[in-house]
């Protein structure tokens, strides 16, 4: 199971200019990039647990909000 999550997490970090990308090359600065991944991975997975309790799709955000923040 584990490896599913991650596996997960890595794919959702190759993607070009998603919030995910982003996230991660901001953490890869100053963090390992395992630790990195880790991190993703514990967000994604709150993300699909907060998705799941209250019932709504799930709508990527983009780059531009990640820097908006």
């Amino acid at each position: 199971m584990k490896t599913a999550v991650v596996s997960a997490a890595w794919a959702a970090v190759t993607v070009k200019n998603s919030y995910w990308h982003a996230l991660f090359e901001r953490m890869r600065k100053r963090i390992k990039t395992q630790e990195a991944i880790v991190a993703i991975t514990r967000r994604m997975l709150k993300v699909v647990y907060s998705t799941m309790q209250t019932l709504t799709h799930y709508k990527e955000k983009g780059v531009a909000y990640y820097y908006e923040m």
